[in-house]
């Protein structure tokens, strides 16, 4: 018997290099793999990707021309990120009806067209929400926490089988942060992106009262809308002086992940869709104070997964509980919840997944 094919589309960007080589160095005694990646060719990307054979991986622009002859070819397709144009994502449905299909949403895309785009074509928001109902009701797994699964539910009257897990990146990734304090020290990271469901202005100006109690304010920019990331740097540049740092050049996972041990005390994502949930994960692991909007699915993803997350509410900002370290109890939270990841939810569960699939 021949090994299962399975076709990973993904849009080529940072998040895609721990991914491929999870799968390439961990996962490929029943199985042969190859990575369908659309969109432009970046530097970032290429940089994290070492695969046995350049054949494994395939580059495309937006039209993704030629995506169907590797679908028919293949077992299952594995779908990283619901794409947001309407020619791709009916492209992709009318060449998987017999095909098993994962769906891997990176977060805000699963949500109704209308709520995250400013377009005015109203017809053309419905006819892109058609598609990803007929996308998610061909699925055989999505993976989601509760909060999405819920909204599936209830906006595309869908039931598929759901299941969290930190499912980009690869077993490598499953180290122990050293956790590191430095008392008295006070640096904000402010969210991971610059997109404007992130609300970062709001923050910023919330937290200006308290400026003289800040260290600093480190802000990942490096990617997301140019214009938004213009207006949140003008902001904290105003507000802060030198005292904002933002982060606009993109770092290689494994040091972005040292900085963010070394440099944060307190995250704040204030982001109002499910965004930055593998951000938070090593956040959470690395034992910082991390305040999420409730409207944020990552927050009760990572409450459910046992880590203590605290809700970020601009009205009556307590400054002194904030900046508070986390105590024994949460600590000792921290531990338990980063053992029963790496058991439950990490990279190795995509072991179980296409065995059972």
């Amino acid at each position: 018997m021949g090994k299962i094919k399975v076709l990973h589309i993904f849009p080529n960007d940072i998040f895609v290099g721990k991914y491929i080589n999870g799968f390439t160095h961990y996962i490929n005694d029943n199985y042969e793999h190859l990575f369908y990646l659309y969109g432009a060719v970046t530097q970032q990307s290429d940089r994290q990707i070492e695969v046995f054979n350049t054949s494994d991986v395939v580059y495309a622009d937006i039209k993704c021309e030629g995506m169907e002859q590797y679908i028919e070819r293949t077992d299952i397709v594995v779908l990283g990120a619901i794409p947001e144009n309407y020619d791709m994502i009916r492209k992709i449905n009318q060449s998987i009806p017999n095909k098993k299909l994962i769906i891997v949403p990176y977060g805000r895309e699963l949500y109704r067209t209308s709520d995250l785009y400013r377009c005015n074509d109203e017809n053309l928001i419905k006819r892109i929400d058609e598609q990803k109902k007929i996308l998610i009701n061909r699925s055989k797994l999505v993976v989601v926490g509760e909060v999405g699964r819920k909204y599936i539910r209830d906006f595309y009257q869908s039931s598929p089988k759901t299941v969290l897990f930190d499912c980009l990146n690869s077993l490598e990734m499953n180290v122990k942060f050293e956790r590191k304090t430095v008392k008295d020290r006070c640096n904000i990271m402010l969210g991971h992106r610059g997109t404007a469901t992130g609300g970062h202005i709001e923050v910023l100006e919330s937290l200006e009262k308290f400026e003289d109690k800040i260290d600093q304010i480190i802000c990942p920019l490096s990617y997301g809308n140019k214009g938004y990331i213009d207006q949140v740097t003008e902001a904290g540049k105003r507000l802060y002086g030198e005292k904002f740092h933002p982060v606009d050049k993109w770092i290689p996972k494994d040091e972005y992940d040292a900085f963010l041990n070394d440099n944060v005390d307190i995250a704040i994502f204030n982001y109002n869709t499910s965004e930055g949930f593998n951000t938070l994960l090593s956040l959470c692991e690395m034992g910082k104070k991390v305040y999420v909007n409730p409207l944020n699915d990552s927050y009760y993803d990572l409450a459910q997964m046992g880590f203590p997350i605290f809700k970020w509410e601009k009205e009556d900002i307590d400054f002194g509980e904030i900046r508070k370290p986390l105590d024994e109890i949460q600590q000792a939270q921290v531990e338990k919840a980063t053992i029963n990841m790496k058991q439950n939810y990490g990279f190795q569960k995509w072991f179980e997944i296409l065995e059972r699939i």
